[in-house]
């Protein structure tokens, strides 16, 4: 994993030992990374009365 690593850094110019570069990177991958889709309405379940959200009460 390190030969990796280093031929990385090599390849793409950075030092990953560098915290600016390993805050700059772990910020863009967090910025690039798309969101869950949302749950459908009736999948959903609700927590407190263990059934699904558009079901009625009995």
């Amino acid at each position: 994993m390190r030969y990796r690593l280093t031929k990385i850094e090599q390849s793409v110019g950075i030092n990953l030992a560098d915290p600016d570069v390993g805050l700059a990177l772990a910020l863009s991958s967090r910025h690039s990374t798309p969101p869950a889709p949302p749950v459908p309405y009736d999948l959903a379940l609700d927590v407190a009365e263990h059934r699904p959200l558009g079901e009625k009460h009995p």
